[in-house]
């Protein structure tokens, strides 16, 4: 699996940094392909988990790849989501919570 420095090939798998607090992973992932595959692995969710998908050009300033907004995760579990968002860029952002210790692993693969 390569580092969070490298970019992500097609059909490799990359680890975010674990985010247990408000905030965006440390680095973004570098990617090129006409979409991304995320795997979500949430603990310690209480009433709910407010997560974003992003995405940039420059690696500088980022946007929502959802159109659907922001993803609202409600138990522990794993979770998968498949964006057709062509980029050069990603990262997870940890919007926020309510109640619980949440901890939040997310996996990315280009396709």
């Amino acid at each position: 699996m390569p580092s969070a420095n490298e970019s992500l090939r097609s059909y490799e798998t990359i680890a975010f940094d674990v985010l247990s607090t408000p905030g965006v992973s440390e680095n973004a992932i570098g990617y090129s392909a006409s979409a991304i595959s995320f795997q979500i692995d949430v603990t310690g969710v209480g009433t709910n988990v407010v997560i974003r998908f992003e995405g940039s050009l420059t690696g500088v300033n980022y946007y929502a790849l959802s159109t659907d907004g922001d993803t609202v995760i409600t138990a522990d579990g794993t979770y998968g989501y498949l964006l057709n968002a062509p980029g050069r860029f990603v990262r997870i952002r940890f919007v926020g919570s309510t109640g619980g210790t949440p901890s939040i692993t997310t996996y990315a693969q280009a396709i």
